[in-house]
């Protein structure tokens, strides 16, 4: 049997059963429409109320609920459902829309989702809106127009958690903050497995990993101090308790970085990549380095082509009063003109109709220098659009990628839904091969296999019998099955 061993250090004071609470705490919620996805609303939201904070939930839909879905569900509900529109605002004030922290628009009708939307935030300015809708353009003017709003597609809400179980691992959640992807991970200690087994809780706690929840195989014998309070939920143990092995923990930690991070133009950033690539090319990473710089590039021609014109003008500049300052009796036009030759990379054409003691030889120096950086801009910006070009022109030539042998993920059906697996597992650096029946675009997903044809029989080129898992959400019920 696991033994949890207990370090010596302070101990945590945590609430016992006789402790004293403040006055419950409500959050209010109006959830509108009571169809299959507001009633799975209701029930989760409920998994939040913790003693001494409640959650009430006032529904709003416009015919009565004859067959609930999910058991006991109105129990869950503050009062019983409003009937009426939601649109209307005497409704949204009949549900406490004043005072509510968040309201969840999610009838099936988009139209009418749009303009409760609109009505709740006329009624309550700092109400949380979670909106269900398909129009991507219009969900981003209604959250620059709105404010504290979240516009969400219902038939894309199930890819995250296909694309959960495909991965057969025990992640249960993944999600982005900012430019940072975090996943949730909950699974039992292996014996000897050095991360936790026999670990102090209070050294889990790093920059990149924190624990959550621990649930452990038998209670230590230091009461762990279970606390009843919201405010310590994911913190119900003392830090000194050791892990043993067969406990079920949960903890989050920092997968990647979900994008990389905006570029910048200016020079000190610049600076800093520069001396960043020297550094690179001292602890031989140059290599990835180049790859990096050379993506960034490819997506952002324009912007070099920007900085090279900037740069010639520069230098023309610099070349024209430099030669009108140094050589005696120089016109302006003159000095223009053999500052542009300096740039074609006439340096002999500059400077062969000069005597030598005419022209310092610190000028000729500074001149050569400019010519030589001038041409270098050139052959770099027509070598970057001449490979663009090139590749543009032979992207037929490209070979699909190859279908992986074991351990992977095959994916049914290139949907709304399976796009989205797909894209998901793809930012999760997944191998999957991806099967449809109707024709698709290599483009859509250029490093992802694709076989096109009669389901059933491309699953075994898929090699079937070797992947981890198959995901089925073709808009066919009964091929899924199948």
């Amino acid at each position: 049997m696991p033994n949890h061993k207990i370090l010596t250090g302070p101990q945590t004071l945590m609430p016992n059963t006789e402790t004293r609470f403040p006055e419950a705490h409500q959050d209010k919620f109006v959830v509108c429409g009571l169809g299959s996805l507001g009633q799975q609303i209701v029930i989760n939201l409920k998994k939040f109320d913790y003693d001494p904070f409640e959650v009430h939930i006032t529904a709003i839909d416009q015919q009565p609920i004859r067959n609930w879905e999910i058991d006991n569900l109105a129990d869950q509900l503050a009062a019983e459902p409003i009937l009426g529109d939601c649109r209307r605002e005497t409704v949204l004030k009949a549900a406490g829309i004043e005072k509510s922290r968040a309201i969840l628009i999610v009838t099936s009708n988009e139209s009418t989702n749009v303009e409760c939307a609109i009505a709740a935030r006329r009624l309550n300015p700092n109400i949380q809106i979670i909106l269900r809708s398909s129009r991507h353009s219009l969900n981003t003017l209604l959250a620059r127009q709105l404010g504290k709003f979240v516009a969400l597609d219902a038939t894309e809400l199930p890819a995250m958690s296909f694309a959960l179980a495909g991965l057969g691992d025990d992640t249960v959640s993944v999600f982005n903050v900012g430019r940072h992807r975090f996943r949730v991970i909950e699974r039992f200690v292996q014996a000897g497995e050095a991360r936790f087994d026999q670990q102090p809780m209070q050294q889990l706690h790093q920059p990149r990993f924190r624990l959550l929840d621990l649930n452990p195989v038998e209670n230590p014998p230091q009461p762990l101090g279970w606390a009843t309070t919201a405010s310590s939920v994911f913190h119900r143990w003392q830090p000194h308790v050791r892990i043993a092995a067969g406990d079920r923990i949960a903890y989050i930690e920092v997968d990647q970085p979900s994008e990389p991070m905006p570029r910048s133009n200016n020079p000190f950033f610049m600076a800093a990549q520069f001396i960043q690539f020297i550094d690179d090319i001292r602890t031989n990473d140059w290599q990835q380095r180049l790859k990096k710089l050379r993506k960034s590039s490819e997506e952002s021609i324009e912007r070099v082509v920007a900085v090279a014109l900037l740069t010639a003008i520069v230098l023309w500049a610099s070349g024209a009063l430099l030669l009108k300052a140094t050589v005696p009796g120089l016109a302006w036009v003159k000095a223009i003109t053999l500052g542009a030759i300096l740039l074609l990379g006439g340096y002999g054409d500059v400077f062969g109709g000069f005597d030598d003691p005419v022209t310092p030889g610190w000028v000729l120096l500074v001149c050569l220098m400019i010519t030589l950086t001038s041409i270098l801009v050139v052959l770099g910006v027509l070598g970057l659009v001449a490979e663009r070009l090139l590749r543009s022109r032979f992207d037929f030539l490209q070979k699909q990628p190859r279908i992986p042998r074991s351990n992977h993920i095959v994916v049914v059906g290139l949907g709304r839904i399976g796009r989205k697996v797909t894209s998901l597992l793809v930012d999760l650096n997944q191998p999957l091969v991806a099967v449809d029946a109707q024709p698709r675009s290599q483009a859509l997903f250029p490093q992802v296999p694709l076989l096109i044809g009669n389901v059933l029989e491309e699953l075994t080129a898929a090699n079937l019998a070797t992947a981890k898992s198959i995901i089925a959400v073709t808009d066919d019920q009964m091929l899924n099955l199948e």
